[in-house]
């Protein structure tokens, strides 16, 4: 049997087979071919490797990794310092791009008409004026860092109001279509086209609400006299929400100018009764649109852009409002057999459609 020596060169798997052969009386031969086939750095225990001896001319990856982690600069140390003038002129491009767009969007505020504003020129102009406010943002402080901080809101700000300002004009857009068919005569084309019209607003007013909530974090520009005051949207809440009255009286109007025309078909096909029936309902609606119209014409609050809309619209909803009772009266006699009184009737409504 082996050793004691042997066995605990042998290691661990090894001790414990040698240990079973030894127990059932086995030779010294069973251990014969593997102690053969494993070396002596195999069998040595942990504590008996040898450790290779340290050239003095080979040069330690370790030590040469630190030496270069201690001579990396940092960040901070890596750039360089702005000159003044430098950072004046980067102020300069900022508040000269920001000055460019608060002009467009002023002359856009004043158009006494649609508009089509060039949203893209006032978002690259922005992106100008953000890349050399990003350049010079860390090597100023005090007023100039302030100044920084309130010109990248100002860029902020003129990017939301650009897109708010562009779907109001596309508002206002669709509401001179539907005005435009109702002057033709055709409410029922007017018709079809409210509805997108009144969907629109409601996914127009997000985009008022964002700009609203950028002008909250403008501040004044000690460098710049008119950049950061928020005018743009200066009654601009009033405005919105008077259009969306208006689109809702408009709705209103159409409901009653297209039950108008069905009557009017009726009565020309000397179907009286249903003639009766359609001039009955439309009245109701016509005159109510009439005074919201009213309303909304007498506002000091309603823009003149808007204004124009509700003048043609108040007087085509008032001459529609005062046809359609001589209509409806002239109908009522039509059915009790009053053929020449209600021709008369006729007449007169006729004559009132041709109010405005």
């Amino acid at each position: 049997m082996p050793s004691r020596r042997e066995l605990l060169r042998l290691g661990g798997a090894t001790l414990a087979a040698a240990s079973a052969a030894g127990i059932a009386g086995c030779s010294e031969e069973a251990f014969e071919g593997p102690a053969d086939e494993i070396t002596g750095d195999d069998l040595a225990l942990p504590g008996d490797r040898a450790v290779p001896a340290e050239d003095p001319d080979e040069e330690d990856p370790d030590e040469d990794t630190a030496d270069e982690t201690e001579t990396e600069p940092t960040p901070d140390e890596d750039e360089s310092e702005l000159s003044d003038e430098e950072i004046a002129t980067a102020f300069e491009t900022a508040i000269e791009a920001l000055s460019t767009n608060d002009e467009a969007l002023a002359d856009h505020d004043a158009a006494a008409a649609p508009e089509e504003l060039d949203v893209a020129a006032v978002n690259e102009r922005a992106d100008t004026a953000e890349t050399a406010l990003e350049d010079i943002e860390p090597h100023v402080a005090g007023d100039d860092a302030d100044d920084v901080e309130a010109l990248q809101a100002v860029a902020t700000y003129q990017r939301y109001v650009a897109g708010y300002e562009t779907a109001r004009t596309e508002l206002l857009v669709r509401l001179d279509i539907i005005e435009a068919y109702v002057a033709i005569g055709e409410p029922e084309n007017a018709a079809a086209e409210l509805p997108s019209a009144l969907d629109y607003h409601d996914e127009v007013e997000p985009e008022l609400t964002a700009a609203e909530r950028a002008a909250e974090h403008l501040q004044p520009v000690t460098r710049s006299e008119t950049l950061g005051d928020g005018g743009h949207l200066d009654g601009e809440r009033q405005t919105f929400e008077r259009l969306g009255t208006t689109l809702e009286a408009a709705d209103e109007f159409l409901d009653g100018a297209v039950s108008m025309r069905e009557g009017l078909r009726a009565f020309d096909e000397e179907r009286y009764e249903d003639a009766l029936t359609a001039f009955s309902a439309a009245s109701p609606s016509l005159a109510a649109s009439e005074r919201t119209f009213d309303q909304l014409e007498t506002d000091e609050e309603t823009p003149q852009r808007l204004r124009t809309n509700v003048i043609e619209l108040r007087c085509t909803a008032g001459a529609f409002a005062e046809a359609a009772t001589h209509f409806e009266a002239a109908a009522s006699l039509a059915t009790a057999g009053e053929r020449w009184e209600a021709e008369d009737r006729f007449e007169d409504g006729e004559a009132a459609l041709d109010q405005c």
